[in-house]
Parts: structure tokens; C-alpha cells; sequence
């Protein structure tokens, strides 16, 4: 409430800025956009904005343009998502990237897989990034764990370790070769390259 005081502000490591209380008031903040988020620990009151006159509004066409541009089941962040060609006036006025990333947060039918920037997005039902994972090994079938952590990486800006992803597949059921550092969806295929093929 007193935030109207100042351009911006910082949430420090107190355990009050680790609340659930916290997180929902500013998340509610964000939602009504009176706060933007501008770096990992950084917010701007967005007054400052209003008293320079500027229009609100391509806030929500920026999210309902984005909701638009994705597909239904679909993964994405805000890396991938400009990779792949998409334009928007907001990204033309100057926010950095952690604040256009953070302003799909706000969607209802864009839910987030991680928190930390940028964000993995996923439009449909709440995932988590274990499925993720498991969704995209499923597309391959089998791969070698560094070139499949690589990729990743690579389309979404992310910054995923390969061991924690070959943790996180295994966890899931995935089968691994120690000696191909390699993922499989399938037993069959595991057994076949591992063992030679089974009759």
C-alpha cells in the first residue's frame, strides 16, 4: 500500500519476502499492473509510468497476443518465443526482458513450469519439469543426454545441467546406458542398443 512512495523497490533475503502472504501480494500487484518486475529481486512502481502517460493497455494486448501465438499444449519462453519470430509494440518501448517474460505470467491460460528467468511457460493444465522433460524424450524416443540437454538449452534460453536432467528422466521411468549416455523412452529400444536386439 505504501508502495506509491517510491519508483521502485527491492525484496530483500528477510523471511518476510519469502512468504506465501508476500508472494500473493505481489503477485496481485503485478496483476493489476501497479508493480512490473524489472530484475530478479526489482520492481518499479508503475505510477512513475502513469504520470508519463503511458498506455497501460499494451500491457494486456502483449499477454492476449502471446496466448494467441501459442498453441494449446504447447512449452515455450520468452527466448523461444522471440526465436521464433514474434512482435509485439511493448517490445519496442524499452522493458528488459525479465519484465515481458514475467508480464505472461499474469495469463490464465498460460501456466509457468519453473520460476527462475526466463521462465518455461507451458499453455494448458499445470506441469511440472519432470513432464517437461519426459514430453520432449518422448518426441525423440531415444537421445544422448548432453545433446538433449544442449538443445534445450539452446531453444529456450534455459540453463538445465545434464545430470539433473538425466536425475529428473530417471525418476520419471526413462531408461538410461551409463556407457551411451543415452535416454530411452521405450524398454525395447533400450534393450536393443544396450543388448543387442531381443527375439
Amino acid at each position: 500500500a505504501r508502495t506509491h512512495r517510491y519508483t521502485h523497490f527491492r525484496t530483500e533475503s528477510e523471511k518476510i519476502f519469502k512468504t506465501n502472504d508476500f508472494f500473493t501480494a505481489i503477485y496481485s500487484l503485478e496483476r493489476e499492473f501497479k508493480i512490473l518486475k524489472i530484475g530478479e529481486n526489482k520492481y518499479l512502481n508503475t505510477s512513475v509510468l502513469k504520470d508519463r502517460g503511458y498506455d497501460f493497455k499494451k500491457f494486456k494486448s502483449f499477454i492476449t497476443e502471446v496466448e494467441k501465438n501459442i498453441k494449446d499444449n504447447e512449452y515455450f519462453t520468452i527466448i523461444s518465443l522471440l526465436n521464433d519470430g514474434f512482435e509485439h509494440e511493448l517490445l519496442e518501448d524499452g522493458f528488459e526482458l525479465v519484465t515481458v517474460d514475467r508480464l505472461i505470467s499474469i495469463s490464465s491460460v498460460i501456466k509457468s513450469v519453473n520460476i527462475s528467468f526466463p521462465t518455461l511457460y507451458y499453455k494448458g493444465a499445470k506441469k511440472s519439469l519432470n513432464d517437461f522433460l519426459l514430453d520432449l524424450l518422448l518426441e525423440y524416443g531415444s537421445v544422448n543426454v548432453e545433446d538433449f540437454t544442449d538443445d534445450i538449452n539452446d531453444k529456450y534460453g534455459l540453463n538445465l545441467d545434464e545430470e539433473n536432467v538425466r536425475y529428473r528422466l530417471q525418476q520419471e521411468g526413462a531408461f538410461y546406458s551409463k556407457e551411451l549416455n543415452k535416454m530411452y523412452i521405450y524398454k525395447k529400444d533400450y534393450l536393443d542398443e544396450v543388448y543387442g536386439k531381443w527375439t
